[in-house]
């Protein structure tokens, strides 16, 4: 039998769904009950929400999506490699499924990539952290992603798609006031990465390491920029490179 004490001291038990919506205005307290929670449902949930939600505005965003392809072929041009109309035909109609495709892969493997990056950070800080504990961090943190694909087609419904010049038009990031033609790459990818939704994902993030690994909110925040940071790094390498 649970004593008074044991029942005061245990954080309320929640549904999935009241946990991935509280996150966002009460995370202290959703870190703290799912501090033994495994990440799986939570990656699956999100990652059905990205799927259903890339699926049913696809045409909406279509125009953005045949700008991406169109911006890698000048690019590619750009540097003396212009690819063959043939191919060019088939990269402008593969895209948008290939980004629809992969959102919501991305979302569901993500979490558990960056679950790494917070771990090597928890131990450079020396936070008692584990790679479970790490995932369901990662994972919840991330909610605030689902917005941007919630803000996408918002965009698009107020913008003229005969102007678009890529996917950066819809982003709240410093990319989108820029030209992604002239602009490197690797700037441009950097721009992107500071997003509203990115910085919202980082600072539950950090919330969320320093109440699961009871640390205070300053190493909480470094670790989470550590995991930040070497994911921006793996994410502007091909921009920088190729």
């Amino acid at each position: 039998m649970t004593s008074p004490t044991e029942s005061l001291a245990a954080p309320k038990r929640s549904g999935m769904f009241e946990d991935l919506i509280e996150v966002l205005y009460s995370p202290s307290k959703v870190f703290d009950r799912t501090r033994a929670v495994k990440a799986g449902k939570y990656a699956l949930v999100t990652a059905l929400i990205v799927a259903v939600i890339a699926i049913a505005t696809k045409n909406l965003v279509q125009p953005w999506y045949e700008a991406q392809a169109d911006l890698a072929l000048k690019l590619a041009a750009a540097k003396g490699t212009p690819i063959p109309d043939a191919m060019a035909s088939g990269m402008r109609s593969s895209t948008a499924w290939s980004i629809v495709g992969g959102a919501p892969l991305i979302t569901l493997i993500g979490p558990y990539v960056n679950a790494m990056f917070l771990l090597l950070g928890a131990k450079l800080m020396k936070a008692p952290l584990t790679y479970s504990q790490a995932a369901t961090v990662a994972v919840l943190g991330g909610v605030p992603r689902l917005f941007s694909w919630m803000f996408m087609p918002v965009q698009a419904l107020l913008s003229d798609g005969a102007s678009a010049r890529s996917l950066m038009d819809l982003s709240l990031s410093p990319a989108r006031f820029v030209d992604p033609v002239t602009m490197p790459p690797a700037v441009l990818a950097l721009l992107g990465t500071l997003d509203v939704f990115h910085l919202w994902q980082l600072a539950l993030t950090a919330i969320g390491v320093a109440v699961v690994a009871r640390v205070s909110m300053g190493t909480g925040a470094v670790i989470a920029l550590i995991m930040f940071g070497i994911g921006a790094i793996l994410q502007l390498a091909p921009s920088a490179f190729f």
